[in-house]
């Protein structure tokens, strides 16, 4: 099913061999971490890393295809035997929409705190209509809305964490890298300021224009902005 989606909606990602491989790692380690957590008794499904899986993909590439992954995964995970009668199915599809739906392009590291927030929320919210639904307890409440801010946090992390090695394994550069990029501290950009100062300043001035023109026009100025920094390094050939 899922590749039907990617052929239908994401007819390039489909085609793209290191996608797909990007695609199978991730829903590999969410199914290998749910039949870990499978052992434990009692089961905890809120701990299944379907957040982590919408987190990367919806970094990586946009909320549809995050979306309809995060689906596929709890899915998966609540079809198993082990995880039949636990509200698997129902606490992953909340927790991983929340993943997908909350992401944003990401500017800054601290940026991870307001996507544990989020998360969290939705596990704390998921806990708390189980609990009124099923008639639990309030510390069954309170235990199924913890696993599950415990499950937001390490995903968030964890993402940030892989998120370099998913980047190259795809090829896709995400905006945090690109914030990365556009440091004026860099060697290259240093060594165009020093050594080419007035070609140094018409970057800098052009940059700004760029950048504002296309986020006037809906579209990526970040990626222009950097792309403008870079644009004529060659200069350095023969600055003189």
């Amino acid at each position: 099913i899922f590749g039907i989606a990617i052929l239908v909606f994401r007819p390039v990602l489909y085609r793209s061999i290191r996608a797909l491989l990007l695609f199978a790692a991730v829903f590999t380690l969410v199914l290998v971490v749910a039949a870990i957590g499978a052992q434990w008794q009692p089961v905890r499904p809120e701990l299944v890393p379907v957040a982590l899986a919408a987190i990367i993909i919806r970094m990586l590439f946009d909320t549809r295809i995050s979306m309809i992954a995060a689906r596929i995964l709890a899915v998966l995970a609540g079809g198993q035997s082990v995880y039949r009668g636990t509200n698997a199915l129902f606490l992953n599809l909340v927790g991983g929409a929340a993943a997908a739906l909350s992401m944003r392009t990401v500017l800054r590291r601290d940026e991870g705190y307001r996507y544990v927030r989020t998360i969290g929320a939705a596990y704390l919210f998921a806990a708390v209509t189980l609990g009124l639904t099923l008639g639990w307890t309030t510390r069954q409440i309170g235990a199924s809305a913890g696993f599950g801010i415990l499950n937001a946090f390490v995903s968030v992390v964890l993402a940030m964490f892989l998120m370099p090695l998913a980047e190259r394994l795809t090829g896709v550069t995400t905006a945090l890298t690109l914030v990365e990029w556009s440091d004026l501290n860099r060697p290259l950009l240093r060594r165009l300021s020093l050594e080419a100062p007035g070609t140094y300043a018409h970057t800098i001035a052009m940059a700004n224009l760029v950048e504002a023109a296309c986020n006037a026009i809906g579209a990526n100025g970040l990626l222009r902005r950097v792309g403008t920094y870079y644009r004529d390094m060659g200069i350095l050939e023969r600055p003189q």
